[in-house]
């Protein structure tokens, strides 16, 4: 049982407040961005992502915007995905994250793989995107965005 300190606040909302987001100096500050550029990419993980999703690489390559033949150069001669094209792929990663975080844990689910199920979502169609497949989302990481809230929505009840 709960003792009534523990349900009552008996300090200012200010207090409260502060003690639920921090300082009050940080409130209107954007979360900081990560220092640096992120890391770049070696080719041949885009064609183990694409194994590991269940897709096609061709399909995970075109839906990022790649050029395929400069892909599958890259992977075999052991060279990185330029600045732009590693960017895109943190994306991916970032939204399979996502995933993982908000559908496997929600389900409790141990077998719940976040990448074949974020392959999957990729080669539908989907109405919170339009009625386009989510392939047609991939390539720049502001329609990344829009993809992710269409993940999430669900998950907190939303309707899109």
């Amino acid at each position: 049982m709960e003792s009534q300190e523990d349900v009552l606040w008996s300090g200012t909302l200010l207090e409260y407040c502060e003690k639920i987001w921090g300082p009050r100096e940080n409130w209107g500050r954007q979360p900081e961005a990560p220092s640096g550029p992120l890391p770049r990419v070696r080719a041949i993980e885009v064609v183990e992502m694409a194994r590991r999703m269940g897709i096609p690489k061709k399909k995970l390559i075109h839906a990022l915007g790649y050029s395929r033949g400069d892909i599958v150069r890259k992977a075999k001669g052991g060279g990185y995905l330029d600045a732009r094209q590693s960017e895109l792929f943190h994306g991916l990663k970032r939204l399979i994250a996502i995933v993982h975080r908000y559908y496997r844990e929600s389900k409790d689910d141990i077998t719940f793989n976040a990448e074949r199920w974020m392959g999957s979502y990729l080669l539908d169609r989907h109405y919170r995107l339009g009625g386009s497949f989510g392939t047609d989302y991939m390539n720049t990481l502001e329609r990344q965005e829009h993809v992710e809230n269409a993940i999430v929505a669900p998950v907190f009840g939303i309707c899109l």
